[in-house]
């Protein structure tokens, strides 16, 4: 794990504190359960409690609460920026469940709607279609009865003639009721096949904006996960730094060990070589003694 120390981080902290701080730190990272929270909640309270035990004067008590007013201020605005992300998180994630579970008929109605053009703009139609039979019809009769008015004068049967004309013109008059709500049966169907066909395409261009905010939702889900990976092989990464600088630390002990062992042996040879030479000394004087003693018992 690659570390960074800020620029004011000397004025509270020395760099035996600082020093202590990394260790624990390098302690709890790699503890994969514990969360970032946590890791720097640790971390901090070690370091705190480290530095309490060491013997302390008047000036590191006020370095060591300065410290702590620190700790716990870092500390809380990590907490309430992970709660802020978290909740904005959350309630981002509610709101895209919320529209994709949502069905488009209860958003916005507008499948009711569909359904009740359709049924209004058949009535329309049929009401359209009524009146242009009622027309043809009408027409039928104008031309029916002009024909057998035309036939009665021609038989010399005026008086046929007349009532036939009278008939005639009553259809006539129909006529331009008829007409008049033709073309007003017209309009209408004419301005509710335009609203069923917008809301048809309003339903259409909805379900496609909804199936586009699903698919971006799709790859936002997929791009956390590669962040999650990237993330998981950035902390491996980490781990493995650590591991680099545990391993430093721990041949720098096997080679000052190795050193005193050599120092150790140097020391053990020499004694040993003084008390080889010193033995033989005192050999000799047992010789000596031995010598003078057998002459005098004159052996």
């Amino acid at each position: 794990m690659a570390y960074v120390n800020g620029k004011q981080v000397t004025s509270v902290m020395d760099s035996e504190a600082i020093d202590i701080f990394w260790n624990y730190l390098d302690r709890y990272w790699t503890d994969s359960s514990l969360s970032t929270v946590d890791v720097f909640t640790k971390t901090f309270d070690s370091t705190a409690k480290t530095i309490m035990k060491k013997s302390t004067t008047s000036k590191d008590i006020i370095k060591i609460i300065c410290i702590i007013v620190g700790i716990v201020i870092v500390i809380g605005g990590i907490i309430y920026i992970l709660r802020m992300k978290f909740k904005r998180d959350k309630e981002k994630a509610k709101e895209t469940i919320e529209i994709l579970k949502t069905p488009l008929d209860k958003s916005d109605d507008l499948r009711e709607d569909l359904a009740e053009v359709k049924k209004e703009t058949a009535n329309i139609i049929a009401d359209a279609k009524s009146a242009d039979r009622q027309v043809k019809e009408c027409e039928e009769e104008i031309t029916k009865y002009t024909t057998a008015a035309q036939n009665a004068l021609k038989a010399g049967n005026e008086d046929d003639a007349r009532t036939l004309i009278a008939k005639k013109q009553q259809y006539e008059s129909n006529l331009v009721s008829y007409k008049k709500t033709q073309e007003l049966t017209h309009a209408n169907a004419d301005k509710m096949r335009q609203m069923h066909d917008k809301l048809v395409n309003d339903i259409e261009t909805l379900e496609a904006r909804r199936d586009a905010i699903k698919a971006t939702v799709a790859s936002a889900k997929a791009q956390e996960h590669i962040n999650k990976i990237v993330s998981g092989g950035d902390k491996a990464k980490s781990s493995m730094e650590s591991f680099e600088r545990y391993e430093k630390k721990a041949e720098k002990m096997l080679d000052a060990a190795t050193a005193e062992a050599e120092l150790n042996a140097h020391t053990s040879a020499a004694s040993t070589l003084a008390d080889k030479y010193t033995s033989n000394g005192s050999d000799a004087s047992v010789e000596d003694e031995l010598a003078a003693m057998k002459a005098k018992l004159g052996l």
